[in-house]
Formats: structure tokens, sequence, C-alpha cells
């Protein structure tokens, strides 16, 4: 799953993608499906962000389990990221740790 803060910013994203991987968007339930893969991408509700006017207080601690179980996925791996996502940042390298 990739999540983003709006579903404006999803919807750009499967754009993009469709519009330069070959890979299949599937818009009915916002995945891209490619290698034998498929990533879901939603939008996180604001209690999973990070709101830099709150560090000084104690952030709900969420159980992966429990982010998986929310929005209905399996998974081996969570890989969690704070950052714009800049192809110059190596962002392939970030998440291709398999």
């Amino acid at each position: 799953m990739i999540g983003f803060h709006t579903q404006y910013h999803c919807n750009h994203f499967l754009e993009t993608v469709n519009n330069a991987l070959e890979s299949r968007v599937l818009w009915e339930n916002f995945s891209v499906k490619m290698g034998g893969r498929t990533t879901f991408i939603k939008t996180v509700s604001d209690q999973h962000c990070i709101h830099t006017e709150r560090f000084d207080i104690d952030l709900p601690k969420i159980k992966p389990s429990q982010l998986l179980t929310e929005y209905g996925l399996k998974a081996q791996f969570i890989g969690i990221g704070v950052d714009r996502i800049d192809y110059t940042k190596g962002i392939v390298e970030k998440i291709s740790f398999c």
C-alpha cells in the first residue's frame, strides 16, 4: 500500500503510473498491478499522519497488524517513509529492499 494525504494525490499518482510505466492501473479499487504484484493506493487518515505541531505530546501507538487490518491488507513487510518522493533522492533504492 502507498498512502497519500488526499484522494487528489492518489489520483495524480495513479495517472502518472498509468502514463509512465508498463503496468495495469485498476481505477475501481485504486491499485496497480505490475510484475505479479498488486499495490493499493489509499488516502491515509489524519490519525496516521505526523504533524509537527504535535511533537510535544504522545502520539498514538498503532501496531502494524492494526494498520493492515484497517486497510484490509496482508503483507510480509511494512515500509514507512516520511519524505518527499523525488526520483533524484533514491526512491527506487529506498523501496527495493528485497
